[in-house]
């Protein structure tokens, strides 16, 4: 879709990819992904191991959970050093947006996990599920209407990159408004159920919806560095030498 594009429809791009997403910012972007991952999973161990029973398929997520964060934690240290993180550009981009992705849904498990424990009604299982498949539809939207807004030179010098928010408000407001009205109905149903009970579960919820929805709406900037890192040689930030 951008072949037709040149370099000079991503200059205010690469200002951001030398900037705050530059191979020292997608770095320390690994570490806060690792740490704040790390809470959610020992948030979940620990959880899983006080409850009395506990689904076995539970046992097998943890435990897949942990590699993962394991994966993630070998990943940051490589990148640590300086000479990794330019010299494999092309590679940290590539993660940047998985990273991303994984990050934007690691909360949801601490979520689904009070709901097992507090032996929550299927349909606030299944609001969980509604709103993560939301935020999913919403990212892959994102994504499109970034690829239309390069071809338009938003990413022009001078351009008004990724979000006008003067003209963005309906793309903006509709996602957040259809998440709203589920997530406001399972609230009011829970309610009229079983009283106030399981509101703290509710809280959960919105936190991690709202975190999801919000790295959405910048993950196609990382998708589209990563685009222009195996596109343009330029991209590729070369690290500063040393003045003797």
């Amino acid at each position: 879709m951008l072949k037709n594009c040149n370099e000079a429809d991503f200059y205010e791009l690469k200002n951001i990819a030398f900037g705050r997403l530059s191979p020292d910012g997608i770095s320390a972007f690994f570490w806060v992904t690792f740490f704040i991952s790390a809470v959610s999973t020992l948030v979940v161990a620990v959880g899983a191991d006080s409850m009395m029973f506990i689904n076995d398929a539970w046992n097998q997520f943890i435990r897949i959970d942990i590699y993962a964060l394991l994966v993630n934690l070998l990943i940051a240290i490589f990148f640590t050093f300086t000479k990794n993180r330019y010299k494999f550009q092309k590679f940290q981009a590539i993660l940047l947006p998985v990273f991303g992705l994984k990050f934007s849904l690691d909360f949801y498990k601490v979520y689904f996990l009070a709901c097992e424990d507090r032996l929550a009604p299927d349909y606030m299982w299944t609001t969980g599920f509604i709103l993560i498949g939301g935020g999913l539809v919403y990212l892959v939207l994102s994504t499109l209407r970034a690829l239309r807004r390069v071809k338009q030179g938003a990413f022009q010098k001078g351009g008004k990159l990724l979000y006008d928010f003067q003209t963005s408000k309906g793309h903006i407001s509709l996602s957040f408004v259809t998440g709203a009205t589920i997530f406001g109905g399972s609230i009011i149903k829970s309610i009229s159920s079983n009283g106030d009970s399981l509101l703290e579960l509710y809280v959960l919820l919105g936190a991690f919806a709202l975190l999801q929805y919000l790295i959405a709406m910048a993950w196609p900037e990382f998708f589209l560095i990563a685009y222009c890192k195996f596109r343009f040689d330029s991209f590729l930030k070369k690290p500063m030498t040393k003045k003797r």
